[in-house]
């Protein structure tokens, strides 16, 4: 089914050269935000042989020994390119919020196909848990996040009944389930640059039902999950988030529309002053980590 079917009377090549212009403008902007932090420790962790098979860890200089919850996030990229030191600034973004986080490094397609990007993101997340416990936090829930094809990954992690992925995570350490400009509907990218993309991280259509994330919610799991995306997202739909959203527990979800927004345009929000976007996740996170230390006190 066509995304255009949800974007009535928008010129579509028009959003594409405005992405493409938007994707250009934040090149250097990344750069700037990647410099070093004084108030972060950042370590790299290594959890394979392969290059891309590590994880990043940022840690506040003056650890808070009290915060119990982490957030896990996997950056995107199409799942053929990038690595967690060119989103370092992301990083950067959770641990100013309070939050000790691990950025997650995965193989990537067309060379490495599905699910080989799941299990590096488990073994990158037990990883960073590992080496959290090491520096004496006691961490007790995660909350897991990522940003277009790292939505994707981490939906399956939270959503996924598979025994290969819950004897990394089980759902009821996950404190909140955070997904920006995610994939999350695969009958919804059926053509276009994200079919083309998807096509190359799956092998056959066995690979592409099981990496289709609407397909593994079934309503009855307790994780609050915050949606945002662009309301010009020329490569992933808009109702990529509502579609899937709908599926979730009632009462957990929450769609937030960045309204003349592209694609690549909420990697902004990570360093913008007063970006919408960033409001909403701090709100959202802070609550879902006390909701759930008070579950955990009853």
């Amino acid at each position: 089914m066509s995304n255009t079917h949800y974007m009535a009377g928008i010129d579509m090549p028009t959003w594409q050269l405005e992405e493409y212009l938007s994707l250009l403008s934040l090149l250097p902007r990344v750069l700037w935000a990647n410099k070093s932090q004084e108030e972060v420790v950042c370590t790299r962790i290594e959890y394979g042989v392969h290059a891309q098979q590590y994880a990043l860890l940022f840690l506040p200089v003056h650890l808070n020994r009290q915060q119990q919850t982490a957030v896990f996030f996997i950056p995107g990229g199409g799942w053929r390119m990038g690595n967690p030191d060119l989103f370092r600034f992301i990083g950067y973004f959770f641990v100013r919020l309070g939050f000790p986080t691990i950025l997650g490094g995965y193989r990537l397609a067309p060379v490495f196909k599905f699910p080989r990007q799941l299990e590096d993101a488990c073994c990158g997340l037990e990883a960073g848990l590992k080496a959290m416990k090491s520096k004496g936090l006691s961490i007790g829930k995660v909350i897991l996040a990522g940003q277009s094809a790292g939505a994707q990954l981490a939906s399956l992690l939270a959503y996924d009944r598979s025994e290969s992925t819950r004897r990394y995570l089980s759902q009821e350490d996950i404190a909140g389930l955070l997904l920006i400009s995610g994939p999350l509907n695969f009958y919804l990218c059926g053509e276009g640059d994200i079919f083309k993309l998807i096509a190359d991280y799956v092998d056959n259509r066995v690979a592409w039902e099981q990496a289709d994330p609407i397909r593994h919610v079934q309503g009855d799991v307790d994780i609050p999950l915050l949606c945002i995306h662009g309301q010009k997202d020329p490569l992933v739909g808009l109702q990529n988030a509502f579609t899937f959203a709908a599926q979730v527990k009632p009462g957990l979800s929450r769609i937030q529309v960045v309204m003349g927004a592209h694609h690549s345009d909420l990697v902004s929000l990570y360093w913008a002053k007063d970006h919408p976007a960033a409001q909403w996740i701090a709100d959202w996170l802070h609550r879902c980590s006390a909701r759930k230390r008070a579950i955990r006190t009853n």
